[in-house]
């Protein structure tokens, strides 16, 4: 498997324009006939293409897309989707709204600007006894441990890791940051591109952040750190650093070597208020860390807790 993204950011509009292209291979040893792909209700869908099928079922309201294939996909034969999808906010809305896409400060995740190549479960109706209402099983829970029939399937709803190549622009005063190393960052139209390529396969579930960052390095051996943060926010960055060596130090001796040659930490503003861990790149709610008052000896030291909890998960 492997996915080409490009992702326009435009801070100014809260505006998310996402186009891409996903190469898929059948790996499951048998004829595949459908293919399932799961979007973000939100996102507009100006195009989603996969040649060689026929839309079988859509349902625009819960982002859910069934495509059967012309002729069954062979085991090991390769095929193709490619999309077109926007993000956008016009305005106000009554409830639940959009703060992923921000002025400053933009994060969002794979799952809600691209397409998930599998199906949902979480979108089904989950009350039992309106499922019974409507003639439905019970719900399917989580399989037993050590089921064979689900060692090929992940949290992330694909069975392999793939090849990841991301293209993100944004406003010219802002730095965008995705998983994977810089290869290429310009400047064009009055925007500033990044292109972020990762040199070994990862799960397709990676982060995307745009903000107007301060940016603190250091290095721990042959390990690149960075800090991302908002210039107001300094004041827990040097112990977020302190950290990230201490934990490097010890996991190496402990478990193994890092896999990554670069490790950065990414502050997001206080819509919510979670980290989250992904290759060589963590994503860090300030409401947790930049922000928080640790000058009492007698208060856990979040920013320094936090960053060793998500080193971990690397």
């Amino acid at each position: 498997m492997a996915v080409d993204a490009t992702v326009d950011i435009h801070p100014e509009t809260r505006l998310l324009v996402s186009k891409g292209a996903a190469r898929l291979r059948n790996l499951t040893g048998k004829p595949v006939e459908q293919l399932v792909v799961t979007l973000n209700p939100d996102l507009n869908v100006q195009s989603l293409d996969a040649p060689g099928t026929r839309v079988e079922e859509q349902d625009e309201s819960y982002g859910h897309y069934l495509f059967r294939f012309d002729q069954p996909v062979a085991p090991d034969e390769e095929k193709s989707v490619s999309w077109s999808l926007e993000w956008s906010n016009p305005g106000f809305v009554n409830g639940t709204p959009n703060s992923r896409v921000a002025a400053n400060g933009t994060f969002v995740d794979s799952t809600e600007v691209l397409p998930v190549l599998s199906y949902n479960p979480s979108r089904e109706l989950q009350d039992n006894n309106k499922r019974r209402e409507h003639g439905l099983d019970p719900v399917q829970r989580m399989p037993k441990l050590g089921d064979p029939d689900w060692f090929n399937v992940s949290q992330f709803g694909v069975s392999t890791r793939a090849d990841f190549v991301v293209t993100v622009s944004t406003s010219p005063d802002q730095i965008t940051i995705a998983p994977g190393y810089l290869k290429k960052e310009w400047t064009e139209n009055e925007r500033r591109y990044f292109t972020y390529e990762m040199d070994q396969l990862i799960w397709q579930f990676f982060s995307l952040s745009s903000a107007r960052y301060a940016v603190v390095k250091d290095r721990w051996k042959d390990v690149d750190i960075a800090v991302y943060h908002d210039p107001k926010h300094p004041f827990n960055v040097p112990t977020m650093v302190r950290s990230t060596k201490a934990s490097l130090d010890y996991f190496t001796r402990e478990f193994s070597p890092y896999q990554y040659r670069q490790f950065r930490i990414l502050e997001f503003p206080a819509y919510a208020t979670f980290a989250q861990s992904f290759p060589n790149t963590i994503p860090f709610s300030e409401a947790i860390s930049f922000i928080s008052n640790i000058m009492d000896p007698e208060t856990i030291d979040l920013p320094f807790y936090i960053a060793a909890h998500e080193m971990a998960h690397q």
